[in-house]
């Protein structure tokens, strides 16, 4: 052991301190948008407390201001660069960066869409938008994680927070019902992620991504890190509700509030990804043709999600259920994708190529359920009957709901078909000819229900009669939301080549 009075003169420990409070104050330079976000959580639940209730509902600013502020941070301080933080706990890269913008737009816009919500008209709303914060900070902490400590600690973060969103109208029985599935899932999930976790943990004595993923490239065929991944797998699988871990989806999707199952359809799904592109990375880079396997593994997992999704979707009367199936089946679209992990033919990485998709289904997924919204404040119903004759009844809200429709099948000129495009070209450069035919048939399932969407809302009789004053909907400016969705995802699909190469030239995977 060193003595104390050494210690303090050695110039070369003197110096090694140095150096570690200058990391320090680099990363935490760098934490700031996680920062921003942590204040704004406390800010939030210290104003609920001041507040009157009616007025609560305006904290929805001091929220957007927040998520404005660290996007603003992330694209001036963050989006060119690529190295670790706080002694590699996590990395700070391109694609962390480029996640961390889309779970902050599609934050923002859940954020918007819960302060004109019927069922959060009379409600204390400052620690929903505190609770809905503290999830997103969770996601980028899951987005950026470079250490198996990390993973469990963003997992959680996530987690449990969205436990308490799915339950927040307390009263509500389907509510209630479907917070206590998907804590009982979830906690059985996490269970078994953190214990393949911890079996890699054993195996190397390490819980750094980097020193992970030296073992497992060199013991491919081991049969420990095979059971290991497996379990780490299926944590991975049930945030993006990939079968056969998507059980939970369709009634926590239903029973919970739909700016929440919005924000669980998209940021959670996209958090997610992100984790499961960090450790699918790792396990195959380097690994050659003896990545082959795993990459099968992901092909048959993306064969059986998106056909039990759009199947299941076929006699669905719930639209939010209808709409919880259809994100089953697009995370099968999306794990197709990630099969050009460590491909060299692919023209777009794996993790490039879900990223781009992941743009397109942010637009055209919260764009449908800013439509449920609407219609569900003006009827008081979410099933289908609900938009029989939206067509005439409000024409604006009916034509942005098909084009969304039109995207989630994927048809030009959207972004839908832009996103898909990519993942089949993915799958097919990459030697996986028969996943892109399965996509492809998958794909024409699915216009049966939502082309039925469809003939319900322009060939069904009105649920009133046309001289009724609630004959006419007036969607009080979701319209408008709507129709700024509905840009966007034009947009990306006619703008697919500028988007296409921003993509491939940006986001990168440092971990």
């Amino acid at each position: 052991m060193i003595p104390l009075a050494e210690s303090a003169t050695d110039p070369s420990l003197a110096h090694a301190f140095e150096r570690s409070l200058e990391g320090i104050r680099e990363s935490v330079a760098l934490f700031l948008p996680e920062a921003v976000l942590t204040g704004a959580i406390c800010l939030l639940i210290v104003l609920d407390l001041l507040m009157p209730k009616r007025q609560s509902r305006f904290l929805m600013f001091v929220a957007l201001a927040a998520v404005v502020g660290a996007g603003a941070l992330i694209f001036f301080m963050r989006s060119t660069i690529n190295q670790p933080l706080f002694n590699g706990l996590i990395v700070i890269d391109t694609f962390a960066s480029f996640l961390h913008i889309v779970l902050l737009l599609g934050a923002a816009i859940v954020i918007a869409l819960s302060y004109v919500y019927r069922d959060f008209e009379n409600r204390r709303m400052g620690e929903y938008y505190a609770i809905m914060l503290a999830s997103l900070l969770g996601m980028f902490l899951m987005a950026s994680a470079n250490d198996l400590l990390m993973f469990v600690i963003g997992v959680e973060l996530v987690s449990i927070p969205s436990y308490i969103l799915v339950v927040y109208t307390k009263e509500d029985r389907a509510a209630t019902e479907a917070g206590l599935k998907y804590v009982l899932y979830g906690s059985f999930a996490s269970g078994v992620m953190i214990y393949g976790l911890s079996l890699l943990y054993g195996l190397t004595g390490s819980t750094n991504l980097a020193d992970v993923s030296r073992f497992i490239v060199g013991n491919l065929d081991s049969f420990t890190v095979a059971v290991a991944s497996l379990m780490a797998f299926a944590g991975f699988a049930f945030k993006i509700s990939a079968v056969p871990f998507h059980w939970w989806a369709p009634d926590v999707y239903q029973g919970a509030p739909t700016p929440i199952t919005a924000f669980l359809a998209v940021a959670s799904k996209a958090a997610g990804f992100a984790l499961l592109i960090r450790f699918l990375d790792a396990a195959v880079a380097g690994a050659g043709e003896s990545a082959f396997h795993w990459l099968n593994a992901i092909a048959v997992f993306a064969a059986l999600t998106m056909t039990v999704g759009n199947l299941a979707a076929l006699w669905q009367e719930n639209m939010k259920r209808l709409l919880a199936y259809s994100s089953i089946a697009h995370a099968g679209y999306m794990l197709m994708g990630l099969v050009a992990i460590g491909s060299s033919s692919a023209a777009m990485g794996g993790h490039q190529v879900v990223a781009f998709y992941l743009v397109a289904y942010l637009f055209m997924t919260l764009g449908a359920f800013v439509c449920v919204v609407a219609v569900y404040n003006l009827t008081g119903v979410e099933s289908m009957s609900g938009y029989r004759g939206l067509g005439r009844r409000s024409p604006m809200l009916a034509f942005s709901m098909t084009i969304f429709l039109v995207s989630l099948i994927g048809l030009p000129p959207t972004a839908g078909f832009a996103g898909k495009f990519q993942l089949f070209a993915a799958a097919i450069n990459s030697g996986y000819l028969w996943l892109a035919v399965i996509g492809g048939i998958n794909t024409a399932i699915s216009c049966y229900y939502y082309l039925r969407v469809m003939k319900v809302m322009y060939l069904d009789e009105p649920a009133v009669e046309p001289s009724s004053p609630a004959f006419v909907l007036d969607a009080q400016g979701l319209r408008w939301f709507a129709g700024v969705l509905v840009a966007a995802v034009l947009l990306v699909g006619i703008m697919v080549d500028l988007v296409a190469r921003v993509t491939q030239h940006l986001i990168i995977v440092t971990g």
